[in-house]
């Protein structure tokens, strides 16, 4: 799908944009006909007037989203708006980015990849990165071909931890390069409290971050009503925190998935019955949990691509499955 990233960037209210100067002289001398004065048209159209006056000495960008508003009630189009941007950067000035208006993405690889996002990665609206870690090399490997097909991004920070504190770093960073398809490694370490070998891939733009923010509500609109993208959801999903359990009694193995964030389970829960996936679900002190089980439930997600990138949950899935007699 064809997707128009500078209306997506104007539902933020942290993107700000640079603007030609010769458009900025435009709109300010369209205010002055319109109002009399600067001050007037300030008060007029209720924006605090250091902030506005900024605007026109240069030394504070608008949002971009109110500076939509403000061409509007002078009856400038949202075409030429976005013709005389310069840049996008965030309040702090710290990130100037510039990219095409206009980005092709695939629907599946967007939807399954917020899935996983979601599951696995720093989803606070507080950070201005976009970060997500994981022990699976097959997940951290999607992770990045999906950060790639939505945003082209070209320098990302990634970080590999060892559980094993007398580690090769030399031979760590040769196997990540090779298992991730990376060109390089910032940094490896030893981490005391993990249990295997896990990645941290980090995205320091906080346009891009405030953009995804944007893009994770685009897909869950998408997902709402259409069964294969709610499969493509649910992939990403259970990729980060989906748990297959092989039990000792007679078909009742399982899948179970714990989320913390009431909405996101809210959300995972109309997938499943909207693909008649029958699920339990148990509050527990921090987290809430979905259990799904039978073998009907599990062949429909085997059917769907199972576990997506996390192949060995996957395999562990289909074990899973050959053991139900019924």
């Amino acid at each position: 799908m064809k997707v128009d990233l500078y209306k997506l960037a104007a539902k933020s209210d942290k993107i700000r944009i640079s603007i030609k100067n010769d458009f900025r002289n435009y709109v300010k001398n369209k205010l002055k006909t319109k109002f009399g004065t600067l001050k007037q048209a300030s008060k007029e159209l209720n924006i605090n007037f250091i902030t506005f006056q900024g605007w026109w000495l240069g030394k504070r960008d608008p949002i971009f989203k109110n500076w939509l508003d403000l061409c509007k009630k002078l009856n400038i189009s949202e075409e030429k708006c976005f013709e005389n941007i310069e840049s996008f950067h965030s309040s702090s000035k710290k990130y100037f980015v510039t990219f095409p208006r206009f980005r092709n993405i695939d629907k599946d690889l967007l939807v399954e990849g917020v899935g996983l996002y979601i599951a696995e990665g720093a989803t606070s609206k507080k950070t201005n990165e976009i970060s997500l870690s994981n022990t699976n090399f097959d997940v951290l490997k999607f992770y990045i071909k999906w950060l790639n097909h939505c945003f082209n991004v070209k320098d990302l920070n990634i970080y590999i931890y060892s559980h094993n504190k007398d580690f090769n770093k030399n031979e760590l960073i040769k196997r990540s390069l090779k298992n991730l398809n990376v060109p390089k490694i910032n940094r490896v370490y030893y981490y005391k409290k993990s249990k295997q070998e896990c990645g941290l891939i980090v995205c320091s733009n906080a346009i891009l971050r405030y953009l995804l923010n944007e893009l994770i509500i685009e897909a869950k609109n998408l997902t709402k009503n259409n069964k294969k993208l709610a499969y493509a959801y649910l992939r990403g999903i259970l990729a980060g925190e989906g748990h297959v359990y092989i039990s000792k009694k007679q078909d009742q193995h399982h899948i179970e998935v714990g989320l913390k964030n009431k909405e996101e389970i809210k959300f995972i829960m109309d997938l499943l019955n909207l693909l008649d996936i029958k699920f339990s679900k148990k509050e527990k002190t921090d987290f809430t949990k979905l259990t799904i089980c039978y073998k009907k439930n599990l062949e429909k997600l085997i059917n769907n691509g199972g576990f997506g990138s996390n192949k060995q949950r996957t395999a562990k899935l289909i074990k899973a499955y050959n053991l139900y007699k019924h």
